[in-house]
């Protein structure tokens, strides 16, 4: 039951989705089978995308005793999941405000930390509730996990979370988005002045949006979206008689080695198939793809992406790959 729900999550809200909702509803409430906090946290999940009506209210009516009853403390995960499974519900909602009561009292007992997207899962589904007594409450119970996070989280999860949370109302949100501002700022390297010599001339080879700056006495990268860093950022490999862009950043891993590389790059003559626009590229004995708009990438375009994953391309013309519980990669998943 918790896995017809959990299917629904990328259905839109149709009259076909609806009757399907309702269905399911009656079966839950004949459930007499205590749930746990996996299964409840499926079949809110699989909500996130129908707003108000009464096969949704039906859904909450139903797993509300479930909740209350389950002496099982939750997995951040899962709370996190039950959350934003109501992101398509309104404050007109009773039955979407009680459920929220009830998993406020299972993110007060969690016994692990939210990690940043878990917290962006959570904020989003309480954009349409309202700023009434049990919004405010749930914040006040994830706000130690949210400052705790701003100590730790890279600038770009922590912009994530604040896009959340700036759709929710009521002063005990404002606070939390007054934290994150706090924090971004914080986070932000000062401005360097000019630099001379070799550094001077350094920012024209750099990888698009990405700029030098020195702070006491030390030279450091920023990028708007990635973020700041003391090592200098490389997306394009030395190259021969190609004008081709280079692969992406061989980043020390142990699928690296642990060393970037530093090979010349030539081009593949051709490769079938590839998608229009792509092309092959050797780097020692490896290889890459490369796309005069999408940028280079270590994976074959033209894979399919596993369920839940999109594709895009950020502000500095890279393509990245997004998961809305994963997060996002610069490489393309399995």
């Amino acid at each position: 039951l918790a896995g017809a729900f959990y299917g629904l999550r990328v259905c839109g809200d149709a009259p076909e989705t609806r009757a399907v909702v309702g269905a399911l509803a009656a079966k839950l409430e004949e459930c007499h089978e205590p749930l746990n906090g996996q299964a409840m946290a499926n079949i809110l999940y699989g909500l996130q995308n129908l707003t108000d009506s009464p096969e949704v209210k039906a859904v909450l009516r139903a797993i509300l005793p479930h909740i209350s009853a389950c002496k099982q403390p939750y997995k951040t995960y899962e709370a996190a999941m039950a959350l934003q499974g109501l992101r398509g519900c309104t404050e007109a909602s009773s039955e979407a405000l009680a459920v929220l009561a009830a998993l406020t009292a299972k993110v007060a007992a969690c016994q692990e930390t939210f990690a940043p997207n878990q917290l962006y899962m959570a904020f989003s589904g309480l954009r349409h509730l309202g700023p009434g007594p049990e919004v405010r409450a749930l914040i006040s119970s994830m706000r130690p996990h949210l400052e705790l996070a701003a100590t730790q989280a890279n600038p770009g999860r922590l912009r994530h979370v604040l896009t959340a949370l700036e759709g929710v109302g009521g002063p005990e949100a404002e606070a939390c988005v007054e934290v994150l501002r706090r924090r971004l700022g914080a986070m932000a390297a000062p401005e360097a002045p000019a630099l001379g010599g070799a550094e001077a001339a350094a920012p024209a080879s750099l990888p698009v949006g990405w700029s030098v700056h020195r702070h006491e006495g030390r030279i450091y990268y920023a990028h708007e979206v990635l973020g700041s860093q003391w090592t200098r950022p490389r997306d394009v490999a030395p190259q021969a008689a190609s004008s081709s862009p280079g692969p992406p950043a061989a980043r020390p891993s142990a699928e690296r080695g642990g060393r970037e590389v530093e090979k010349v790059a030539t081009v593949v003559p051709e490769v079938h198939g590839l998608p229009a626009g792509w092309s092959l590229h050797r780097q020692g004995n490896q290889v890459y793809y490369s796309h005069s708009i999408h940028g280079s990438q270590w994976s074959m375009p033209g894979a399919s992406l596993p369920d839940g994953w999109a594709v895009h391309v950020g502000p500095c013309g890279r393509t990245y790959y997004h998961h809305e519980q994963h997060g996002s990669r610069w490489e393309m998943p399995c």
